[in-house]
């Protein structure tokens, strides 16, 4: 409140409080000292109105209640907040009401430091309050005698160091607010600033009031130390943590974030930049940073490359180069040089066999100088390239041994040896398997000179793959030879007609536990006997062909499916005797078959797909040139639904309206149904928009 207006609520308080103790009867020694200066005889006789409010006034003046009325604009201009404030006496009632608001029990109890120093203030005042409470009594004298009209002369504050009086100035309203705001008042002028414990914490540990975050004052000498680096110095720091960074030169105006510190030199001048984020003045750490050197970033940039020069990088070409088939990069790599370096790469020609036409090699005869340097080109060519199988055609004797001088590399690097329509010798077969040492797989087909002493002096130990298709000479010895010499022999593949169920007595337990993949292929003196042999020396057969085996019948089926129950492929294509009865043993027993081959099996029907159908695991089933097959049987095979295969080739009983029902086979990746009368132009062009994922062969 304004010192024009009424009186406050501490003014009123305080009078009301005086009167009482007045009307009570009870005197302090300041009202003592004011009472014997007023019962002095010497003292002018002043009426009792007069003597009346004097006494008020002095009263006021001792509860710390006074107030000025001199409005000299001198005395207003130099102490204008001691206009406000009141001069607080010891033993009045504003001190002891300041005593109880200021003590410890209100204040911080988390300070410790700060009450320390407080109490010490205090106890300082105390010594200076005594003087006080003297040249109170003096004024009040002043005031009831000279001063009657209850004005009061503005007191000047000094330092205690004077020995003036040094009270403890309260603002009006301090006390109402629950908090008294302390300031000690110099003769020469008050201080700006706040007392110290406005800056300290505010939390009780015993108290429901929330903490508050003290703010931090800043520092003069840091101010001084914000200013903005410059271009091209060199910036250093340390991290919090102690790691120095070392110095680099900056390409431009280092940026400092939140929480971090750096320090820019420019020639002889030293400037340090701190930018402080909220989080670290709680913590108070600080992040010291470096900006970062575009340097490095230049050596990782691509520079533009040339139409011309793309045609040369080699990191481009070969990722080009996967988009073409093989046909198409036998064609690209007579281009030019660096294309069939890029080319003549393992990786591209993985999946090939290069048949070496030996008739056109022969006549790359050594006296003429270029047909020589072909003929080394083209041996370079395969080693270059990779190749793992080779494929000899029509080679004779002379041949084989020019392709051992000419391809050294084939000795370790070839593993696989495909022999067709050769007229090799036994010794010729003899001196490539000699040669091969890392070969082990051998195919030899149509070789009509080889005879059983030749298997016999050429086959090695390590061969674990062997196929013989169409060679007039081998008999049943030579599956006695094949037998007994490859204990490790994983897969024989076998076609020839005058191999007997004597031959199939060869195998032996060296190959129960090994061989895994057999094929009999147009043998067609084997019978049910010969099936014996087979499921009782053979038991973890995954894969049987008995393709051609015309004397084949059910029982033999029957034993099969009874006895080798790991199957996952069975082929009895062109057996004429197999009905539906040996469908019947193979869906009952034959639980894990994949794949069934059933080509030009004349005499299942219906029944037998019916029977078929059952088999869950079945993905790929052939029945090509199957005459009773219908549209009821074809219902059936609708049904399985995880049929991924199909052939239906030759079928002629099958209708369109029939294959339509093919559609809901979801799973269908292929379907083959060439020459078949009900496989329409319309019936196929549906298939193909209803079976988006397969391929159908019309």
């Amino acid at each position: 409140m304004s010192s024009g207006g009424g009186p406050g609520v501490v003014e009123r308080a305080s009078k009301e409080i005086s009167r009482r103790i007045h009307s009570l009867g009870f005197k302090s020694s300041s009202s003592k000292r004011t009472k014997s200066v007023d019962s002095d005889p010497n003292s002018p006789i002043v009426p009792s109105d007069s003597i009346s409010a004097s006494t008020t006034a002095a009263v006021d003046k001792l509860n710390g209640n006074e107030v000025p009325t001199d409005s000299s604009p001198s005395t207003s201009s130099s102490t204008g907040m001691s206009s406000k404030m009141g001069t607080i006496i010891k033993g009045s009632v504003m001190d002891k009401v300041t005593h109880v608001f200021g003590s410890a029990g209100m204040g911080n109890s988390n300070n410790k430091d700060k009450q320390a120093a407080a109490a010490a203030t205090a106890a300082a005042a105390a010594t200076a309050t005594t003087v006080a409470a003297n040249q109170a009594s003096d004024n009040s004298t002043k005031v009831s005698t000279g001063n009657t009209s209850g004005t009061n002369t503005e007191s000047k504050d000094v330092g205690p160091g004077d020995g003036s009086n040094n009270g403890i100035n309260i603002p009006k309203g301090a006390v109402a607010n629950g908090r008294a705001k302390f300031e000690a008042n110099t003769q020469k002028s008050a201080s700006p600033e706040k007392p110290m414990r406005f800056f300290t914490s505010r939390s009780r540990s015993n108290s429901p009031m929330l903490s508050v975050k003290t703010p931090k004052v800043p520092n003069s000498n840091n101010a001084a130390k914000d200013s903005n680096p410059t271009q091209g110095g060199t910036v250093s720091g340390t991290v919090s943590s102690g790691t120095p960074i070392l110095g680099k030169k900056a390409k431009s105006t280092p940026v400092a974030t939140p929480g971090s510190t750096a320090s820019v030199a420019t020639g002889n001048t030293k400037t340090s930049l701190e930018v402080t984020s909220p989080t670290s003045l709680s913590s108070g750490k600080s992040l010291q940073i470096s900006p970062l050197s575009t340097a490095k970033l230049f050596p990782k940039m691509k520079r533009f490359v040339l139409w011309e020069e793309m045609w040369m990088d080699y990191k481009f070409l070969v990722k080009f180069f996967w988009y073409f088939t093989y046909q198409e990069r036998y064609a690209l790599a007579q281009v030019c040089k660096r294309w069939r370096e890029v080319l003549y790469q393992p990786c591209f020609w993985s999946e090939l066999r290069p048949v070496l036409h030996t008739r056109t090699i022969r006549n790359w005869t050594d006296n003429e100088p270029m047909l020589r340097e072909m003929k080394q080109h083209y041996f370079n060519s395969l080693k270059l390239r990779g190749f793992e199988t080779m494929v000899l055609l029509n080679a004779n004797d002379a041949d084989v041994f020019d392709f051992i001088q000419n391809f050294p590399h084939g000795a370790k690097h070839v593993y696989g040896l495909i022999l067709r329509c050769c007229n090799l010798s036994d010794r010729g077969l003899e001196a490539l398997v000699e040669f091969l040492q890392g070969l082990y797989q051998l195919e030899i087909c149509g070789c009509n000179e080889i005879t059983e002493q030749g298997l016999w002096s050429s086959l090695h130990p390590r061969l674990i793959s062997m196929t013989i298709n169409d060679c007039i000479n081998v008999a049943d010895e030579c599956i006695c030879a094949v037998t007994q010499l490859l204990p490790s022999l994983y897969e024989f593949n076998l076609q020839a007609y005058h191999v007997t169920d004597s031959a199939l007595s060869y195998f032996s337990p060296k190959q129960t536990g090994t061989l895994n993949v057999l094929r009999l292929q147009s043998c067609w003196e084997i019978t049910n006997h010969g099936v014996v042999n087979i499921v009782h020396t053979l038991p973890n057969l995954t894969v049987l062909s008995l393709s051609g085996c015309s004397k084949i019948t059910d029982d033999g089926i029957e034993l099969i499916a009874e006895n080798l129950r790991k199957l996952r492929s069975l082929d009895v294509s062109w057996c004429p005797r197999v009905t539906d009865a040996a469908l019947e043993y193979i869906a009952c027993d034959l639980n894990h078959l994949e794949e069934l081959t059933l080509d030009r099996c004349v005499h299942i029907t219906d029944i037998g797909i019916g029977y078929i159908s059952t088999m869950l695991a079945l993905h790929t089933l052939f029945l090509r040139w199957c005459t009773q097959i219908r549209d009821f049987g074809l219902q059936h095979i609708c049904g399985m639904r995880s049929m991924q295969i199909l052939s239906l080739a030759g079928c002629p009983l099958l209708t369109s309206s029939g294959l339509s029902n093919l559609v809901q086979l979801r799973h269908l990746s292929e379907l083959e149904l060439t020459n078949c009368p009900g496989a329409t132009t319309e019936l196929i062009d549906y298939l193909r928009q209803n079976l988006p994922n397969a391929l159908v062969l019309d």
